[in-house]
């Protein structure tokens, strides 16, 4: 399966009066209109936070979500929407694609949600490692949330992400900081098989779903 996130960078300006409601169409009218299965989020945290929102769904392959974005240009409540977001960007359509990993459990679409992406940097030599390794963590329930490989977009092939879905961010840090032993000796154990198999921490971004 694969995921897919396109994102559009917008002036304060309109963030504040016009982007919300907008964009929040996408999950509340669009989307379903087109049956399609993903989230619109604002970034809060990252490159330009704030500023920047972003559509993402999810598809078997490459192959699917090409016939279903065409598809959905045939729409005219799809085409009606997406131009009014390409006419309020001051820029649109930087398109990253990831392969996900399995076992892959679906994304938290629910308005409101707190998406935290944690992204690491792996050489080209280290790639199969990596993926194992990832692999391992969701199997062993380490990594809660799902993670994947940047196939298309900025460090393609080298970029891995863990995302993990959350009710707020305090939900994020009682979670992260707060485990019973057991559970952090197990994590422990099995970042530090993570951090020999990747070069550096990548970006870290926190989206809101609307």
């Amino acid at each position: 399966m694969i995921e897919v996130q396109c994102e559009f960078i917008l002036k304060m300006a309109e963030v504040e009066n016009k982007a919300f409601d907008l964009f929040q169409r996408g999950t509340s009218m669009i989307f379903p209109e087109l049956k399609w299965t993903g989230r619109v989020q604002q970034k809060l945290v990252g490159q330009t936070q704030q500023s920047i929102f972003s559509l993402t769904t999810v598809w078997d392959d490459l192959a699917e979500w090409d016939i279903e974005y065409r598809k959905a240009f045939g729409n005219k409540k799809f085409i009606k929407w997406y131009s009014k977001i390409l006419n309020m960007s001051l820029y649109g359509g930087d398109w990253k694609i990831a392969q996900l990993i399995e076992p892959y459990s679906p994304a938290k679409n629910d308005p409101g949600i707190i998406e935290i992406k944690s992204s690491y940097i792996v050489q080209f030599k280290n790639i199969d490692r990596a993926t194992k390794v990832m692999h391992n963590g969701l199997i062993q329930n380490i990594l809660k949330g799902h993670c994947s490989q940047r196939i298309f977009g900025p460090d393609a092939q080298t970029l891995f992400t863990w995302s993990s879905f959350w009710d707020s961010l305090s939900a994020w840090e009682k979670a992260i900081y707060n485990k019973p032993h057991k559970e952090f000796v197990k994590s422990e154990a099995w970042f530090a098989k993570w951090t020999n198999a990747i070069d550096f921490g990548g970006p870290k971004e926190v989206f809101r779903n609307l």
